[in-house]
C-alpha cells in the first residue's frame, strides 16, 4: 500500500473516529438526561397508581363506614323499615363493592395486602341480606343477634379495609414531602370521621335507654377529645399547603358538623342527661349525623386527590422531559450521521479522487478529468494544483519526444 493511500485511510478513520467520538458525548449527555426523565416518570406513575389505590381503598371503607352504624341503629329500631328507610342503604353497598372491585384490580400489580378483602366483603354482603329482611320485620320477629352480628362482620371488612389504607397512606407519606402532608390531613382527617361515627351510635344508644351511664360518658368524653384533637391537626396540616380545595373542605366541615351538628347533639345529650325527651328523635339525629359527617369525609378524601394531582403533574412533566431529551438525543445522531455523510460526500470521496489522479500522474497518464466540482475550496485547490502539475508535466514530456525525434 503506497503512503498515499495510508495518508487517505488515516484522515477517513480519524474523520470518523473523531465523528463517532462526538456522537458518543452527545448521547451519553442527552441520553443520561433521558434516562433519568424515564426513572422519573416510572416513579411518578407508579406513585399515581398507589395514590389511586389508596383512593378506592378509602373508599370502600367510607361507604362500609357510613353504612355499619346506621345499619346497626335501624336494627335496634322497635318499628319495621319503610321503603324510604330501606332506600337510604342501598348507595352505601354499591359503593363499597366498586371502589372494591377497583381496590382488587389495581392490587394486582401492588403490595397491597388486600387479599383477605373479598372475603370479607362477601361475608358483609351475606350479613346485609340478612339485615335488610329483619328490617322488614316487627322487632320482636327479628333474629335477637342481628344487630350484634351485622356490626361484627362488618367492623372486620371495616378493620381490613384501614389496615389497607394505612399501608398505601404510608407509601403516600414517603413518596414526596407535599405527600406526606396530604397523608397527615388525610390520617387527621379520618381520625375525627371516626370518632365522629362512634359517637353517633353511642349518641343512639344513649337515647335508647333514656340515661347516661357513667361508661357512656366517659367514652364521649373520649371521643370528643379525638374529634377536638384531630380536628386541630387537619387545620394544623392544612395551614402547612394551603390548597384552596383543602382550606375549602375544612370550612365545609367546620360549618356542617362543628357548627351544627354539634350543637343538636349537646341539646340531645343535655336532654338525656336530665331525664327530659330530647328535641328529636333516634331517626332525625341519626339522619343529622349523615348529613354532618359527609363533609369531614369530604375532609378525609380531598388529600389523597391532591397528592392524586400532584403526583399527575409530575408524570405530565417527566413525559415532556422524556420527549424533549429524546428528541435531542435524536437530533444528536441525525446530525453526526449529517456531518460523517458531508465529509464522505465533500472530502474523503474527493480526496480519494486526487490520490488516483497522483496515481496516474506517477504512471504518465495525463488523460483524465477531476470531477471535483463544487468541492470544499482546500480540495478545489488541491485539483487545480494536480491537474497543473499534469499539464506541466504533458508539455514537459511532449518537448521531450520532440527533441528525441528531431
Amino acid at each position: 500500500m503506497s503512503k498515499a493511500v495510508q495518508t487517505a485511510w488515516s484522515v477517513r478513520t480519524f474523520l470518523y473516529a473523531g465523528l463517532g467520538g462526538l456522537g458518543l458525548l452527545l448521547l451519553a449527555a442527552a441520553g443520561n438526561d433521558t434516562v433519568q426523565a424515564i426513572q422519573r416518570l416510572r416513579v411518578a406513575s407508579n406513585a399515581i397508581t398507589v395514590v389511586e389505590a389508596a383512593q378506592d381503598a378509602f373508599a370502600a371503607l367510607q361507604a362500609e363506614r357510613s353504612e355499619r352504624g346506621p345499619l346497626q341503629i335501624a336494627l335496634l329500631d322497635k318499628t319495621p323499615a319503610t321503603d324510604a328507610q330501606m332506600a337510604r342503604f342501598i348507595p352505601y353497598a354499591a359503593a363499597l363493592d366498586s371502589a372494591i372491585d377497583h381496590l382488587l384490580s389495581t392490587c394486582t400489580r401492588l403490595a397491597c395486602g388486600a387479599d383477605s378483602i373479598g372475603a370479607a366483603r362477601a361475608d358483609v354482603t351475606r350479613t346485609r341480606q340478612s339485615a335488610h329482611a329483619a328490617l322488614r320485620q316487627p322487632f320482636e320477629a327479628r333474629p335477637a343477634d342481628v344487630a350484634k352480628v351485622w356490626y361484627s362482620t362488618a367492623s372486620t371488612l371495616v378493620d381490613r379495609l384501614e389496615a389497607v389504607v394505612a399501608t398505601l397512606t404510608g407509601s403516600v407519606r414517603r413518596a414526596s414531602h407535599d405527600g406526606a402532608i396530604m397523608a397527615a390531613v388525610k390520617d387527621a382527617a379520618y381520625a375525627a370521621r371516626d370518632a365522629a361515627g362512634l359517637k353517633r351510635t353511642l349518641i343512639a344508644a344513649i337515647m335508647r335507654e333514656g340515661r347516661i351511664s357513667p361508661e357512656n360518658r366517659r367514652q364521649m368524653a373520649e371521643l370528643h377529645s379525638v374529634i377536638a384533637l384531630s380536628s386541630r391537626l387537619a387545620r394544623a396540616a392544612i395551614g402547612e399547603h394551603p390548597v384552596p380545595v383543602l382550606a375549602a373542605a375544612q370550612a365545609a366541615a367546620q360549618e356542617a358538623y362543628f357548627d351544627r351538628y354539634v350543637a343538636l347533639r349537646d341539646r340531645v345529650e343535655a336532654a338525656v342527661d336530665a331525664s327530659q325527651a330530647p328535641p328529636v328523635s333516634i331517626g332525625e339525629i341519626d339522619r343529622a349525623a349523615d348529613v354532618a359527617l359527609r363533609p369531614l369525609m369530604a375532609l378525609a378524601e380531598v388529600p389523597l386527590a391532591v397528592a392524586a394531582a400532584s403526583e399527575s403533574a409530575d408524570a405530565a412533566a417527566a413525559r415532556r422531559d422524556v420527549a424533549a431529551t429524546g428528541g435531542m438525543v435524536v437530533l444528536a445522531l441525525l446530525c453526526v450521521i449529517f456531518i460523517m455523510i458531508t465529509m464522505r460526500h465533500r472530502v474523503l470521496r474527493p480526496l480519494g479522487l486526487l490520490v488516483e489522479a497522483l496515481r496516474r500522474v506517477a504512471r504518465r497518464d495525463y488523460d483524465f478529468v477531476l470531477p471535483i466540482g463544487s468541492r470544499a475550496a482546500e480540495v478545489a485547490a488541491m485539483a487545480a494544483a494536480i491537474e497543473a502539475c499534469r499539464d506541466g508535466l504533458r508539455e514537459a514530456d511532449a518537448s521531450a519526444a520532440a527533441e528525441a525525434e528531431a
